[in-house]
């Protein structure tokens, strides 16, 4: 499957597909630790057979993570652990990206990591997306007006959003056809991301 598959259109296609059957499919839903650990499982060996070692040390991360918590809190809803796992998680790996910049200045061990910003920038996406996935439906039973009505869920909604731009506009192909001025504009706003994250976290 590796030598047909790619690890870029597994992540563009298959995650945005695997987090919006989450709620829609009960055994995935009620088992999502499992699945998340699969699939973060099956990236790591499609990285690795095609030489990605940063996506598959990354998505390593990413399953490390999850099996831990899985394991240290195995009584807990696994909708409750994946929903605030993927929330920190996302919000950690959004601070290493925006500290590699600014650090990579200082530092030639953080310099080489510079080139993998996009990578860690597209994970904490998804790790956003599939935490507001669950949420939309654990809490708010997929219900728009519902989840809009806490004031707190702007945050949450508005953050997801920039950050949605910004994975979008991470591509090569993107970066090519937008122009170097209205790509940097986009990223700027990562820094607003940035603040509402922190609020949101508050």
């Amino acid at each position: 499957i590796s030598k047909y598959v790619s690890p870029v259109w597994f992540a563009v296609i298959g995650l945005p597909i695997f987090i919006f059957l989450v709620p829609l499919i009960p055994i995935i839903y009620l088992h999502i630790m499992w699945f998340v650990m699969g699939v973060a499982l099956a990236f790591v060996i499609l990285a690795g057979s095609r030489k990605k070692y940063f996506d598959a040390l990354v998505a390593c991360v990413v399953l490390a993570v999850f099996t831990a918590i899985f394991l240290f809190f195995p009584q807990t809803d696994q909708r409750v652990l994946a929903l605030r796992t993927s929330a920190g998680l996302s919000f950690l790996l959004l601070n290493v990206v925006l500290w590699i910049g600014p650090w990579s200045r200082f530092s030639r061990i953080v310099r080489g990591w510079y080139c993998h910003r996009r990578h860690l920038g597209v994970t904490a996406f998804f790790l956003g997306l599939l935490h507001a996935s669950i949420v939309f439906t654990y809490y708010f039973q997929r219900s728009f007006y519902q989840a809009l009505l806490p004031f707190f869920t702007f945050f949450g909604f508005t953050a997801l959003l920039i950050m949605g731009a910004v994975a979008l506009t991470s591509w090569d192909w993107v970066q090519k056809h937008v122009g170097n001025t209205r790509w940097k504009k986009i990223h700027l706003g990562l820094f607003l991301l940035y603040l509402i994250f922190v609020l949101f976290d508050i």
